[in-house]
Protein backbone atom coordinates (compact mmCIF):
# COMPACT_ATOMS: atom_id res chain seq x y z
CA UNK A 1 0.00 0.00 0.00
CA UNK A 2 2.85 2.36 0.85
CA UNK A 3 4.45 1.61 -2.51
CA UNK A 4 1.25 2.59 -4.32
CA UNK A 5 0.99 5.82 -2.35
CA UNK A 6 4.48 7.11 -3.09
CA UNK A 7 4.93 5.71 -6.59
CA UNK A 8 1.58 6.63 -8.08
CA UNK A 9 0.33 9.79 -6.38
CA UNK A 10 2.66 12.03 -8.49
CA UNK A 11 1.30 10.32 -11.60
CA UNK A 12 -2.29 10.92 -10.50
CA UNK A 13 -1.44 14.53 -9.73
CA UNK A 14 -0.02 14.97 -13.23
CA UNK A 15 -3.13 13.42 -14.76
CA UNK A 16 -5.41 15.79 -12.83
CA UNK A 17 -3.26 18.84 -13.57
CA UNK A 18 -3.17 17.99 -17.27
CA UNK A 19 -6.97 17.73 -17.27
CA UNK A 20 -7.28 20.99 -15.34
CA UNK A 21 -5.16 22.83 -17.93
CA UNK A 22 -7.78 22.15 -20.62
CA UNK A 23 -9.94 24.86 -19.05
CA UNK A 24 -7.72 27.25 -21.04
CA UNK A 25 -9.17 25.78 -24.25
CA UNK A 26 -12.52 26.53 -25.88
CA UNK A 27 -15.22 27.11 -24.83
CA UNK A 28 -14.04 28.56 -21.49
CA UNK A 29 -10.70 30.04 -22.63
CA UNK A 30 -9.78 30.49 -18.96
CA UNK A 31 -6.11 31.33 -19.57
CA UNK A 32 -4.86 31.04 -15.93
CA UNK A 33 -5.62 27.32 -16.16
CA UNK A 34 -2.51 26.81 -18.30
CA UNK A 35 -0.45 27.37 -15.13
CA UNK A 36 -1.58 23.87 -14.12
CA UNK A 37 1.06 22.53 -16.54
CA UNK A 38 3.88 24.12 -14.54
CA UNK A 39 4.08 21.56 -11.66
CA UNK A 40 4.16 18.55 -14.03
CA UNK A 41 7.06 20.11 -15.96
CA UNK A 42 8.98 20.69 -12.74
CA UNK A 43 8.24 17.13 -11.59
CA UNK A 44 9.49 15.71 -14.90
CA UNK A 45 12.72 17.72 -14.74
CA UNK A 46 13.39 16.69 -11.13
CA UNK A 47 12.41 13.02 -11.57
CA UNK A 48 15.04 10.53 -10.37
CA UNK A 49 15.35 8.83 -13.75
CA UNK A 50 14.18 9.01 -17.36
CA UNK A 51 11.59 6.28 -16.89
CA UNK A 52 9.85 8.21 -14.13
CA UNK A 53 9.96 11.44 -16.15
CA UNK A 54 8.38 9.65 -19.13
CA UNK A 55 5.63 8.24 -16.90
CA UNK A 56 4.81 11.68 -15.53
CA UNK A 57 4.75 13.08 -19.08
CA UNK A 58 2.44 10.28 -20.18
CA UNK A 59 0.01 10.92 -17.32
CA UNK A 60 0.00 14.69 -17.90
CA UNK A 61 -0.71 14.27 -21.62
CA UNK A 62 -3.29 11.56 -20.92
CA UNK A 63 -5.14 13.90 -18.56
CA UNK A 64 -4.95 16.77 -21.08
CA UNK A 65 -6.26 14.63 -23.95
CA UNK A 66 -8.84 12.72 -21.92
CA UNK A 67 -10.44 15.93 -20.66
CA UNK A 68 -10.39 17.62 -24.07
CA UNK A 69 -11.37 14.62 -26.25
CA UNK A 70 -14.08 13.01 -24.12
CA UNK A 71 -16.67 14.30 -26.59
CA UNK A 72 -15.60 11.69 -29.18
CA UNK A 73 -17.48 9.15 -27.08
CA UNK A 74 -20.68 11.08 -27.76
CA UNK A 75 -20.60 9.85 -31.37
CA UNK A 76 -20.91 6.26 -30.11
CA UNK A 77 -23.98 7.23 -28.10
CA UNK A 78 -25.59 8.42 -31.34
CA UNK A 79 -24.97 5.02 -32.93
CA UNK A 80 -26.03 3.06 -29.82
CA UNK A 81 -26.22 -0.72 -29.70
CA UNK A 82 -23.16 -2.96 -29.56
CA UNK A 83 -20.87 -0.10 -30.53
CA UNK A 84 -21.20 1.22 -26.97
CA UNK A 85 -18.87 -1.59 -25.88
CA UNK A 86 -16.09 0.42 -27.53
CA UNK A 87 -16.73 3.49 -25.36
CA UNK A 88 -13.83 2.76 -22.94
CA UNK A 89 -11.47 2.22 -25.90
CA UNK A 90 -12.42 5.53 -27.50
CA UNK A 91 -12.49 7.63 -24.34
CA UNK A 92 -9.45 6.13 -22.58
CA UNK A 93 -7.48 4.22 -25.21
CA UNK A 94 -7.26 6.97 -27.83
CA UNK A 95 -5.94 9.64 -25.40
CA UNK A 96 -3.54 7.09 -23.92
CA UNK A 97 -2.17 6.22 -27.34
CA UNK A 98 -1.65 9.86 -28.23
CA UNK A 99 -0.01 10.48 -24.83
CA UNK A 100 2.84 8.18 -25.87
CA UNK A 101 4.20 11.04 -28.01
CA UNK A 102 4.89 13.10 -24.89
CA UNK A 103 6.26 10.11 -22.98
CA UNK A 104 8.82 9.21 -25.66
CA UNK A 105 9.95 12.80 -26.19
CA UNK A 106 10.44 13.41 -22.46
CA UNK A 107 12.33 10.14 -22.05
CA UNK A 108 14.75 11.18 -24.81
CA UNK A 109 15.07 14.74 -23.46
CA UNK A 110 15.87 13.47 -19.97
CA UNK A 111 18.54 11.10 -21.21
CA UNK A 112 20.47 13.88 -22.95
CA UNK A 113 20.15 16.58 -20.24
CA UNK A 114 23.04 16.87 -17.76
CA UNK A 115 21.43 19.24 -15.22
CA UNK A 116 17.88 20.04 -14.01
CA UNK A 117 17.75 23.47 -15.69
CA UNK A 118 18.75 22.20 -19.12
CA UNK A 119 16.57 19.16 -18.53
CA UNK A 120 13.51 21.37 -18.13
CA UNK A 121 14.37 23.25 -21.33
CA UNK A 122 14.88 20.10 -23.36
CA UNK A 123 11.74 18.51 -21.93
CA UNK A 124 9.76 21.57 -23.03
CA UNK A 125 11.27 21.44 -26.52
CA UNK A 126 10.62 17.70 -26.65
CA UNK A 127 6.94 18.16 -25.79
CA UNK A 128 6.64 20.86 -28.43
CA UNK A 129 8.16 18.55 -31.04
CA UNK A 130 5.91 15.70 -29.86
CA UNK A 131 2.83 17.78 -30.61
CA UNK A 132 4.23 18.51 -34.06
CA UNK A 133 4.75 14.79 -34.70
CA UNK A 134 1.23 14.07 -33.48
CA UNK A 135 0.00 16.61 -36.01
CA UNK A 136 1.61 14.99 -39.04
CA UNK A 137 2.36 11.25 -38.71
CA UNK A 138 -0.25 8.51 -39.16
CA UNK A 139 -2.29 11.10 -41.17
CA UNK A 140 -2.03 13.49 -38.20
CA UNK A 141 -4.33 14.48 -35.35
CA UNK A 142 -3.53 18.11 -34.41
CA UNK A 143 -6.45 18.48 -32.02
CA UNK A 144 -5.76 20.70 -28.98
CA UNK A 145 -2.01 20.88 -29.37
CA UNK A 146 -0.16 23.37 -27.16
CA UNK A 147 -0.34 26.10 -29.83
CA UNK A 148 -4.09 26.34 -29.23
CA UNK A 149 -3.40 27.95 -25.87
CA UNK A 150 -2.74 31.13 -27.86
CA UNK A 151 -6.45 31.30 -28.70
CA UNK A 152 -7.22 32.68 -25.23
CA UNK A 153 -7.12 36.27 -26.53
CA UNK A 154 -7.39 38.19 -29.81
CA UNK A 155 -3.83 39.50 -29.43
CA UNK A 156 -2.10 36.20 -28.71
CA UNK A 157 -4.07 34.40 -31.43
CA UNK A 158 -2.42 36.60 -34.09
CA UNK A 159 0.83 34.75 -33.42
CA UNK A 160 -0.05 31.92 -35.78
CA UNK A 161 0.03 34.33 -38.73
CA UNK A 162 3.75 34.89 -38.17
CA UNK A 163 4.89 31.43 -37.10
CA UNK A 164 2.47 28.77 -38.27
CA UNK A 165 1.00 26.27 -35.87
CA UNK A 166 4.01 23.95 -35.66
CA UNK A 167 6.53 26.58 -34.57
CA UNK A 168 3.92 28.04 -32.24
CA UNK A 169 3.79 24.68 -30.43
CA UNK A 170 7.39 25.19 -29.39
CA UNK A 171 6.79 28.79 -28.34
CA UNK A 172 3.77 27.79 -26.23
CA UNK A 173 5.44 25.03 -24.24
CA UNK A 174 8.65 27.08 -23.82
CA UNK A 175 6.52 29.87 -22.35
CA UNK A 176 5.05 27.43 -19.82
CA UNK A 177 8.58 26.26 -19.02
CA UNK A 178 9.44 29.91 -18.43
CA UNK A 179 6.66 30.07 -15.82
CA UNK A 180 8.17 26.97 -14.23
CA UNK A 181 11.51 28.79 -13.89
CA UNK A 182 9.71 31.72 -12.26
CA UNK A 183 8.27 29.27 -9.75
CA UNK A 184 11.82 28.06 -9.07
CA UNK A 185 13.06 31.69 -8.81
CA UNK A 186 15.44 31.27 -11.72
CA UNK A 187 14.46 34.51 -13.42
CA UNK A 188 17.21 34.71 -16.05
CA UNK A 189 16.13 31.37 -17.52
CA UNK A 190 12.49 32.43 -17.28
CA UNK A 191 13.02 35.68 -19.18
CA UNK A 192 14.72 34.00 -22.10
CA UNK A 193 12.10 31.28 -22.37
CA UNK A 194 9.25 33.77 -22.23
CA UNK A 195 10.81 36.16 -24.75
CA UNK A 196 9.50 34.42 -27.92
CA UNK A 197 5.93 34.45 -26.62
CA UNK A 198 6.21 38.07 -25.47
CA UNK A 199 7.66 39.12 -28.82
CA UNK A 200 4.76 37.46 -30.65
CA UNK A 201 2.31 39.27 -28.34
CA UNK A 202 3.82 42.62 -29.34
CA UNK A 203 3.72 42.05 -33.08
CA UNK A 204 0.27 40.47 -32.72
CA UNK A 205 -1.03 43.60 -31.01
CA UNK A 206 0.57 45.68 -33.77
CA UNK A 207 -1.24 43.61 -36.42
CA UNK A 208 -4.58 44.31 -34.76
CA UNK A 209 -3.90 48.03 -34.32
CA UNK A 210 -3.13 48.51 -38.01
CA UNK A 211 -5.70 46.02 -39.27
CA UNK A 212 -7.28 46.75 -42.62
CA UNK A 213 -11.01 46.88 -43.18
CA UNK A 214 -12.57 43.42 -42.87
CA UNK A 215 -13.31 41.75 -46.19
CA UNK A 216 -16.51 40.18 -44.88
CA UNK A 217 -19.30 42.06 -43.14
CA UNK A 218 -22.43 40.41 -41.79
CA UNK A 219 -25.99 41.69 -42.17
CA UNK A 220 -24.78 45.01 -43.57
CA UNK A 221 -27.70 47.42 -43.58
CA UNK A 222 -26.54 49.53 -46.51
CA UNK A 223 -25.83 46.72 -48.98
CA UNK A 224 -27.65 43.68 -50.23
CA UNK A 225 -26.17 40.41 -48.91
CA UNK A 226 -24.04 38.27 -51.19
CA UNK A 227 -24.13 34.95 -49.34
CA UNK A 228 -26.61 33.22 -47.07
CA UNK A 229 -25.48 30.30 -44.91
CA UNK A 230 -28.04 27.80 -43.61
CA UNK A 231 -27.77 25.78 -40.38
CA UNK A 232 -30.70 23.29 -40.45
CA UNK A 233 -29.98 21.68 -37.04
CA UNK A 234 -31.07 18.19 -38.10
CA UNK A 235 -30.65 15.45 -35.50
CA UNK A 236 -27.94 12.98 -36.48
CA UNK A 237 -30.24 10.08 -35.55
CA UNK A 238 -32.87 11.32 -38.01
CA UNK A 239 -30.63 12.68 -40.75
CA UNK A 240 -30.49 9.51 -42.85
CA UNK A 241 -33.99 8.21 -42.15
CA UNK A 242 -35.69 7.87 -45.54
CA UNK A 243 -39.10 8.80 -44.17
CA UNK A 244 -37.89 12.19 -42.91
CA UNK A 245 -35.59 13.33 -45.71
CA UNK A 246 -38.30 15.26 -47.57
CA UNK A 247 -39.21 17.05 -44.34
CA UNK A 248 -35.57 18.03 -43.77
CA UNK A 249 -35.24 19.38 -47.31
CA UNK A 250 -38.45 21.38 -46.86
CA UNK A 251 -37.09 22.93 -43.64
CA UNK A 252 -33.92 24.06 -45.44
CA UNK A 253 -35.99 25.58 -48.25
CA UNK A 254 -38.04 27.47 -45.65
CA UNK A 255 -34.88 28.82 -43.96
CA UNK A 256 -33.40 29.87 -47.29
CA UNK A 257 -36.51 31.87 -48.24
CA UNK A 258 -37.30 33.26 -44.80
CA UNK A 259 -36.08 36.75 -45.67
CA UNK A 260 -35.95 38.61 -48.98
CA UNK A 261 -33.97 39.31 -51.03
CA UNK A 262 -32.34 35.91 -51.27
CA UNK A 263 -28.57 36.34 -51.92
CA UNK A 264 -27.06 34.95 -55.14
CA UNK A 265 -25.12 32.24 -53.27
CA UNK A 266 -26.58 29.85 -50.71
CA UNK A 267 -24.22 27.64 -48.69
CA UNK A 268 -25.47 24.48 -46.98
CA UNK A 269 -23.43 22.20 -44.68
CA UNK A 270 -21.62 18.91 -45.15
CA UNK A 271 -23.97 16.19 -46.51
CA UNK A 272 -26.85 18.66 -46.29
CA UNK A 273 -28.57 16.64 -49.01
CA UNK A 274 -28.82 13.22 -47.36
CA UNK A 275 -28.71 11.32 -50.62
CA UNK A 276 -26.29 9.64 -53.01
CA UNK A 277 -25.17 11.18 -56.29
CA UNK A 278 -25.91 10.14 -59.05
CA UNK A 279 -28.38 7.56 -57.73
CA UNK A 280 -30.58 10.26 -56.15
CA UNK A 281 -29.78 12.91 -58.76
CA UNK A 282 -33.42 13.73 -59.43
CA UNK A 283 -34.11 14.45 -55.76
CA UNK A 284 -31.06 16.71 -55.52
CA UNK A 285 -31.95 18.61 -58.72
CA UNK A 286 -35.53 19.22 -57.56
CA UNK A 287 -34.28 20.46 -54.19
CA UNK A 288 -31.76 22.87 -55.72
CA UNK A 289 -34.34 24.28 -58.13
CA UNK A 290 -36.62 25.09 -55.18
CA UNK A 291 -33.99 26.57 -52.91
CA UNK A 292 -31.72 28.44 -55.34
CA UNK A 293 -32.46 32.10 -56.08
CA UNK A 294 -32.99 33.37 -59.62
CA UNK A 295 -29.64 33.24 -61.48
CA UNK A 296 -28.05 32.10 -58.19
CA UNK A 297 -25.97 29.15 -57.05
CA UNK A 298 -26.05 26.61 -54.21
CA UNK A 299 -22.98 25.13 -52.53
CA UNK A 300 -23.96 21.99 -50.62
CA UNK A 301 -22.49 18.73 -49.36
CA UNK A 302 -23.62 15.33 -50.63
CA UNK A 303 -22.23 11.80 -50.90
CA UNK A 304 -21.03 10.76 -54.35
CA UNK A 305 -20.55 7.23 -55.66
CA UNK A 306 -18.00 6.79 -58.42
CA UNK A 307 -17.57 3.58 -60.41
CA UNK A 308 -19.75 1.59 -57.99
CA UNK A 309 -16.99 1.27 -55.40
CA UNK A 310 -15.52 4.71 -54.68
CA UNK A 311 -17.58 6.69 -52.17
CA UNK A 312 -16.71 10.38 -51.79
CA UNK A 313 -17.65 13.08 -49.29
CA UNK A 314 -18.31 15.80 -51.86
CA UNK A 315 -19.25 19.46 -52.02
CA UNK A 316 -21.18 20.42 -55.17
CA UNK A 317 -21.66 23.88 -56.62
CA UNK A 318 -25.10 23.75 -58.27
CA UNK A 319 -26.57 26.24 -60.72
CA UNK A 320 -30.21 27.30 -60.43
CA UNK A 321 -31.13 24.54 -62.89
CA UNK A 322 -29.91 21.95 -60.41
CA UNK A 323 -26.88 20.89 -62.45
CA UNK A 324 -23.44 20.77 -60.79
CA UNK A 325 -20.94 23.21 -62.29
CA UNK A 326 -18.04 22.32 -59.97
CA UNK A 327 -17.27 19.93 -57.16
CA UNK A 328 -14.68 19.12 -54.52
CA UNK A 329 -14.08 15.64 -53.09
CA UNK A 330 -12.77 15.63 -49.52
CA UNK A 331 -9.06 14.81 -49.49
CA UNK A 332 -8.14 14.34 -45.82
CA UNK A 333 -10.43 11.66 -44.43
CA UNK A 334 -11.14 10.88 -40.78
CA UNK A 335 -9.54 7.59 -39.59
CA UNK A 336 -12.18 5.17 -38.24
CA UNK A 337 -14.87 7.72 -39.16
CA UNK A 338 -14.57 7.68 -42.96
CA UNK A 339 -12.10 4.88 -43.49
CA UNK A 340 -10.59 2.08 -41.43
CA UNK A 341 -6.77 1.83 -41.46
CA UNK A 342 -6.88 -1.62 -39.79
CA UNK A 343 -9.76 -3.29 -41.58
CA UNK A 344 -8.51 -6.76 -40.58
CA UNK A 345 -9.42 -6.14 -36.91
CA UNK A 346 -12.88 -7.68 -36.27
CA UNK A 347 -14.61 -4.73 -34.55
CA UNK A 348 -13.41 -2.07 -37.01
CA UNK A 349 -16.46 -2.51 -39.26
CA UNK A 350 -18.65 -1.59 -36.30
CA UNK A 351 -16.90 1.78 -35.95
CA UNK A 352 -16.21 2.79 -39.53
CA UNK A 353 -18.92 0.89 -41.37
CA UNK A 354 -18.43 -1.74 -44.06
CA UNK A 355 -17.35 0.71 -46.81
CA UNK A 356 -14.42 3.12 -46.77
CA UNK A 357 -14.66 6.59 -48.25
CA UNK A 358 -12.19 7.40 -51.01
CA UNK A 359 -9.94 10.43 -50.87
CA UNK A 360 -10.31 13.06 -53.56
CA UNK A 361 -7.27 13.06 -55.78
CA UNK A 362 -7.78 15.19 -58.89
CA UNK A 363 -10.02 18.02 -57.71
CA UNK A 364 -8.43 20.96 -55.91
CA UNK A 365 -10.25 22.58 -52.96
CA UNK A 366 -10.92 25.76 -54.93
CA UNK A 367 -14.26 26.58 -56.54
CA UNK A 368 -14.90 29.68 -58.60
CA UNK A 369 -18.27 31.24 -59.31
CA UNK A 370 -19.06 31.31 -63.05
CA UNK A 371 -19.06 34.55 -65.01
CA UNK A 372 -22.87 34.62 -65.30
CA UNK A 373 -23.19 34.90 -61.52
CA UNK A 374 -23.62 38.24 -59.69
CA UNK A 375 -20.54 37.09 -57.75
CA UNK A 376 -18.60 36.32 -60.91
CA UNK A 377 -15.01 35.38 -60.23
CA UNK A 378 -15.45 34.83 -56.48
CA UNK A 379 -12.95 32.10 -55.58
CA UNK A 380 -13.62 29.85 -52.62
CA UNK A 381 -11.00 27.72 -50.84
CA UNK A 382 -13.08 24.79 -49.63
CA UNK A 383 -12.44 22.62 -46.56
CA UNK A 384 -14.78 19.83 -45.49
CA UNK A 385 -15.13 19.19 -41.75
CA UNK A 386 -11.90 17.66 -40.38
CA UNK A 387 -9.68 19.35 -42.99
CA UNK A 388 -9.94 22.72 -41.26
CA UNK A 389 -7.83 21.57 -38.28
CA UNK A 390 -4.69 20.98 -40.37
CA UNK A 391 -2.17 23.78 -40.48
CA UNK A 392 -0.89 24.40 -44.00
CA UNK A 393 -3.43 22.07 -45.64
CA UNK A 394 -4.28 24.63 -48.31
CA UNK A 395 -0.55 25.15 -48.96
CA UNK A 396 -0.07 21.46 -49.67
CA UNK A 397 -2.90 21.24 -52.20
CA UNK A 398 -3.01 24.81 -53.48
CA UNK A 399 -3.51 25.60 -57.14
CA UNK A 400 -1.22 27.81 -59.18
CA UNK A 401 -3.45 30.88 -58.76
CA UNK A 402 -4.02 30.52 -55.02
CA UNK A 403 -3.48 34.27 -54.62
CA UNK A 404 -6.92 34.83 -56.15
CA UNK A 405 -8.82 32.98 -53.40
CA UNK A 406 -11.21 35.37 -51.67
CA UNK A 407 -12.62 33.35 -48.76
CA UNK A 408 -12.35 29.98 -47.05
CA UNK A 409 -15.56 27.97 -46.66
CA UNK A 410 -15.68 25.13 -44.15
CA UNK A 411 -18.62 22.73 -44.53
CA UNK A 412 -19.07 20.54 -41.47
CA UNK A 413 -21.46 18.52 -39.32
CA UNK A 414 -20.88 18.39 -35.56
CA UNK A 415 -24.24 16.75 -34.94
CA UNK A 416 -22.42 13.63 -33.75
CA UNK A 417 -21.07 15.40 -30.66
CA UNK A 418 -24.13 16.96 -29.04
CA UNK A 419 -23.81 19.59 -26.31
CA UNK A 420 -20.14 18.91 -25.55
CA UNK A 421 -16.97 20.95 -25.88
CA UNK A 422 -16.18 19.31 -29.24
CA UNK A 423 -18.13 21.73 -31.48
CA UNK A 424 -16.62 24.73 -29.66
CA UNK A 425 -13.09 23.37 -30.07
CA UNK A 426 -13.75 22.69 -33.76
CA UNK A 427 -14.98 26.27 -34.17
CA UNK A 428 -11.86 27.62 -32.42
CA UNK A 429 -9.60 25.72 -34.82
CA UNK A 430 -11.50 27.14 -37.79
CA UNK A 431 -10.83 30.60 -36.34
CA UNK A 432 -7.14 29.68 -36.11
CA UNK A 433 -7.12 28.81 -39.84
CA UNK A 434 -8.63 32.18 -40.75
CA UNK A 435 -5.78 33.95 -38.95
CA UNK A 436 -3.10 31.64 -40.32
CA UNK A 437 -4.28 31.95 -43.93
CA UNK A 438 -5.13 35.67 -43.56
CA UNK A 439 -8.46 35.08 -45.28
CA UNK A 440 -12.06 35.40 -44.10
CA UNK A 441 -13.57 32.05 -43.17
CA UNK A 442 -17.21 31.04 -43.43
CA UNK A 443 -18.13 27.97 -41.39
CA UNK A 444 -21.42 26.24 -42.20
CA UNK A 445 -22.56 23.41 -39.94
CA UNK A 446 -25.55 21.08 -39.99
CA UNK A 447 -25.51 21.71 -36.31
CA UNK A 448 -22.59 22.68 -34.19
CA UNK A 449 -21.78 26.34 -34.61
CA UNK A 450 -21.93 28.16 -37.90
CA UNK A 451 -19.91 31.37 -37.92
CA UNK A 452 -18.07 33.96 -39.99
CA UNK A 453 -14.56 35.17 -39.13
CA UNK A 454 -12.56 37.93 -40.73
CA UNK A 455 -8.90 37.43 -41.63
CA UNK A 456 -7.88 38.47 -38.10
CA UNK A 457 -10.08 35.83 -36.46
CA UNK A 458 -12.74 38.28 -35.26
CA UNK A 459 -16.19 36.67 -35.18
CA UNK A 460 -18.59 38.69 -37.33
CA UNK A 461 -21.68 36.58 -36.72
CA UNK A 462 -22.74 33.09 -35.70
CA UNK A 463 -25.61 30.63 -35.32
CA UNK A 464 -25.43 28.92 -31.94
CA UNK A 465 -25.18 25.25 -31.07
CA UNK A 466 -28.35 23.20 -31.66
CA UNK A 467 -30.17 26.10 -33.33
CA UNK A 468 -31.70 26.31 -36.79
CA UNK A 469 -31.20 29.56 -38.62
CA UNK A 470 -29.53 31.52 -41.39
CA UNK A 471 -26.88 34.21 -41.57
CA UNK A 472 -26.35 36.74 -44.37
CA UNK A 473 -22.90 37.87 -45.47
CA UNK A 474 -21.90 40.88 -47.50
CA UNK A 475 -18.55 40.89 -49.31
CA UNK A 476 -16.56 44.10 -49.52
CA UNK A 477 -14.70 43.83 -52.83
CA UNK A 478 -13.11 47.27 -52.37
CA UNK A 479 -11.26 46.37 -49.16
CA UNK A 480 -7.49 46.26 -49.48
CA UNK A 481 -6.27 42.69 -49.34
CA UNK A 482 -3.25 41.51 -47.43
CA UNK A 483 -0.47 39.94 -49.51
CA UNK A 484 -1.45 36.33 -50.07
CA UNK A 485 2.07 34.88 -50.24
CA UNK A 486 4.31 36.62 -47.67
CA UNK A 487 7.57 34.98 -46.65
CA UNK A 488 5.96 33.13 -43.74
CA UNK A 489 3.08 31.75 -45.86
CA UNK A 490 5.03 29.21 -47.90
CA UNK A 491 5.34 25.53 -47.11
CA UNK A 492 8.73 25.95 -45.39
CA UNK A 493 7.32 28.36 -42.77
CA UNK A 494 6.89 25.81 -39.95
CA UNK A 495 10.33 24.30 -40.53
CA UNK A 496 11.90 27.74 -40.81
CA UNK A 497 10.24 28.83 -37.56
CA UNK A 498 11.45 25.76 -35.67
CA UNK A 499 15.04 26.08 -36.91
CA UNK A 500 15.18 29.76 -36.02
CA UNK A 501 13.76 29.13 -32.57
CA UNK A 502 16.25 26.34 -31.85
CA UNK A 503 19.12 28.53 -33.07
CA UNK A 504 18.08 31.37 -30.78
CA UNK A 505 17.60 28.99 -27.88
CA UNK A 506 21.07 27.55 -28.43
CA UNK A 507 22.60 31.02 -28.68
CA UNK A 508 21.60 32.09 -25.19
CA UNK A 509 21.18 28.73 -23.44
CA UNK A 510 24.61 27.29 -24.19
CA UNK A 511 26.39 30.05 -22.20
CA UNK A 512 23.95 29.54 -19.34
CA UNK A 513 24.55 25.82 -19.53
CA UNK A 514 28.32 26.36 -19.30
CA UNK A 515 27.87 28.64 -16.31
CA UNK A 516 25.71 26.02 -14.62
CA UNK A 517 28.34 23.32 -15.16
CA UNK A 518 31.02 25.67 -13.81
CA UNK A 519 28.88 26.41 -10.72
CA UNK A 520 28.34 22.71 -10.03
CA UNK A 521 32.09 22.05 -10.40
CA UNK A 522 32.85 24.82 -7.93
CA UNK A 523 30.33 23.44 -5.46
CA UNK A 524 31.94 19.99 -5.64
CA UNK A 525 35.40 21.52 -5.12
CA UNK A 526 34.20 23.38 -2.04
CA UNK A 527 32.72 20.20 -0.60
CA UNK A 528 36.06 18.43 -1.00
Amino acid sequence: MRRFRFANIPSLQCFCLGAMATLALAPLNFWPAMIALVPPLVMMASAPDAKMAARLAFMTSWGWLFASLYWIGQSLLVEGGAVLLLLPVVMLGLPAGLALFWALSVWLAYRFSPCPEMRLVWIALGIGCADILRSVIFTGFPWNVMAHLFLVSDISSQSIYFTGQHALNLVAICGIAGLAFIWQRRFVWAIWLLLPALFLMVIGANRLIFREQAIVAVNAASHLPDIRIIQPNISQKEKWQRGKQDQHLAEMIKLANQQNPVPPLLILPETAIAALWPKDQEKAVNFVQKIAPFDGYVLAGMLRLEQRSMLHNTAFLFSQSGQPVARYDKIHLVPFGEYAPFRFIPFVDVIAGPIDFSSGMSAQPYLQLPQDSPLAGLKIALLICYEVIFSGFLDRVKSADDSAADIIVNLTNDGWFGHTTGPYQHLAQARFRAIEEAKPLVRVANTGISAVFDRYGAELGSIGLARAGFLDIQLDRTAKKLPQTPLWKDIARPLFGMIMLLMVMAFYLIPLFCLEIFRQTQDKSNVK
